[in-house]
């Protein structure tokens, strides 16, 4: 079955990366190994650090308990700029939370792919997380800004794990010194959207096991944001 949002994620990537080849490339499926622009830099060049937030009920019935999921901190670096968006690729993650496997922090491979690539890797199934050990950001070049088109956030780890934001706007503060996101506080009948998910439905550690005593269990990612650390 088709993943909804891993095959827009998959058309969107396709449309950027076919505007910055150049005229006359090869299908050759191989990894960038090179700038698309010499002497690329961005305003979000750099580490930045920041909590994330989740929401956990028994059933539908119980109050929600909101707590503190983890502490992430990434360094991006540039990829490209175009159409109005920086893409950023994580060279460095680390997560206080265990079940992601980087407390200590791992360094992380260039995800930006050529067209021939992606085509390569497919888009059935949750195609954007097969490749390990990777992850993204596409930041509005423009701010301060608050955009829900076209930008997105994502850290494959190493161990098969990962963090996707799932939904709602970005909200990017002058100069990109911090990146945000938020869902609205669930009420009794209602989730509303996550603001991110955790990947393969795994839970975070700061959700107590002992919570999860049926099917009825729901949870949800409330709130992300990051700082950069000056350097």
């Amino acid at each position: 079955m088709l993943n909804k949002r891993a095959v827009k994620k998959y058309f969107l990537c396709a449309a950027v990366l076919i505007s910055l080849l150049p005229l006359g490339c090869t299908s050759t499926p191989v990894k960038n190994s090179t700038p698309v622009t010499a002497a690329i830099s961005s305003i979000y060049d750099g580490t930045y650090s920041g909590t994330f937030t989740c929401a956990y009920r028994t059933d539908a019935n119980s109050p929600w308990v909101t707590v503190t999921a983890f502490t992430l901190t990434v360094t991006f670096k540039t990829d490209a700029v175009s159409n109005g968006l920086d893409y950023m690729w994580v060279s460095h993650v680390s997560c206080s939370d265990p079940v992601y496997g980087a407390v200590a922090g791992v360094d992380m491979t260039d995800g930006f792919l050529s067209v021939a690539s992606v085509v390569n890797i497919g888009i059935l199934g949750n195609e954007v997380y097969s490749v390990p050990n990777y992850g993204y950001a596409w930041l509005p070049v423009k701010t301060p800004a608050s955009i829900s088109t076209n930008v997105a956030f994502m850290i494959n780890f190493p161990n098969g794990t990962g963090i996707d934001q799932a939904g709602g706007p970005f909200v990017v503060t002058p100069g990109g010194t911090a990146i945000s996101g938020n869902s609205p506080p669930p009420s009794k009948d209602s989730l509303n959207f996550a603001s991110w998910t955790s990947v393969k439905a795994l839970l975070p550690s700061a959700i107590p096991r002992s919570a999860i005593t049926g099917p009825d269990f729901q949870w949800i990612g409330l709130s992300w944001n990051l700082t950069r650390i000056p350097s």
